[in-house]
């Protein structure tokens, strides 16, 4: 199409900004895709911004790592689910769940509640390892009107709504003022 003649990515516009500021912060950013490796570098490539394979990265602290084909649509032997906001969730997602549990993250961001945010939500109200200090869930055109609800609802202290990707800064601001932690990791 003439779209992808044209553009060669599916970032929304002030991804860049975001990645450099993520980057002048020493914030380290693990994507976790269902998408190949090759795509990913592709997407981030195009905002020149290089990105190692999360499962060979002998990096101890890259700045954006990526897991291609993380199999986060999987679901294991021994179907789990979770009823969240009146609605029964599968949470037993193990490929995903191993990526939880090996990168530690502080935030979890997505952009679908059952594939992203539904098994970080379950770790950490069971209190399990991975489980996020906090989650952020974009507010796209499909996101259903429960997810809104479970994001907004006032015990959400930790939880975001973000209407745009612009406001992810903004957003790990709160995350991290509200954990007593700086804005800057470490490794």
């Amino acid at each position: 199409t003439l779209f992808r003649t044209e553009v060669s990515h599916d970032f929304a516009p002030g991804v860049a900004a975001v990645l450099g500021w993520l980057r002048d912060q020493e914030v380290r950013l693990t994507i976790v895709s269902n998408a190949p490796l090759e795509k990913i570098e592709g997407w981030f490539g195009a905002l020149g911004f290089s990105i190692e394979n999360a499962r060979e990265s002998s990096n101890a602290c890259p700045f954006l790592k990526a897991y291609g084909r993380a199999g986060k649509q999987l679901l294991s032997d021994s179907p789990e689910s979770k009823d969240i906001h009146g609605r029964k969730v599968a949470v037993d997602r193990p490929f995903y769940e191993d990526i939880l549990k090996k990168e530690k993250a502080d935030c979890v961001l997505g952009d679908v509640f059952s594939l992203d945010i539904a098994l970080p939500f379950h770790l950490r109200e069971e209190g399990r390892l991975g489980a996020p200090l906090a989650l952020g869930m974009m507010d796209l055109p499909h996101t259903p009107v429960w997810v809104k609800e479970k994001f907004l609802a006032p015990s959400s202290h930790s939880d975001f709504l973000l209407p745009h990707i612009t406001s992810l800064p903004h957003v790990l601001g709160q995350v991290y003022q509200h954990a007593s932690l700086e804005v800057s990791t470490s490794c």
